[in-house]
């Protein structure tokens, strides 16, 4: 997806799951959100008239709590994988395309009512399981 090739793609999808990314290399910030958003963008436009649209994130997104701390979709976000700092930046990037897009094509994501009907779902985490 990220060199805009989706012809061998259909557009006739009633439901679309995208937990694909691009995890960078640990360095390229910005490359990595460039592959991730584009990517992301290309295909909602591609399967725009798809009946809805899920994004799965990841828990890495969020800012690191206590260890018993259950993180619900609300929670403060800001994670941090020291492992490959680049990752919690391409899944939040393209948690921003589908939030925008979702609402700009009106596409249905998630559970949200037809207005906010985009949105992108982060895997709950047991707070004993290790970060993705």
């Amino acid at each position: 997806m990220a060199d805009g090739e989706l012809s061998d793609v259909p557009r006739d999808f009633n439901h679309v799951l995208h937990s694909a990314v691009h995890r960078g290399n640990g360095r390229d910030f910005e490359e990595t959100a460039r592959i991730n958003t584009a990517g992301t963008a290309r295909l909602m436009t591609h399967c725009a008239g798809a009946e809805g649209f899920l994004y799965v994130s990841s828990g890495v997104v969020y800012h690191r709590a206590e260890p018993t701390h259950r993180y619900r979709e609300g929670d403060p976000l800001g994670g941090a994988a020291p492992w490959l700092p680049t990752y919690p930046v391409a899944k939040l990037s393209a948690e921003g395309v589908v939030r925008g897009l979702s609402e700009a094509l009106g596409q249905a994501v998630g559970d949200r009512p037809a207005q906010h009907r985009l949105r992108p779902v982060r895997p709950r985490r047991r707070s004993r399981d290790p970060l993705p």
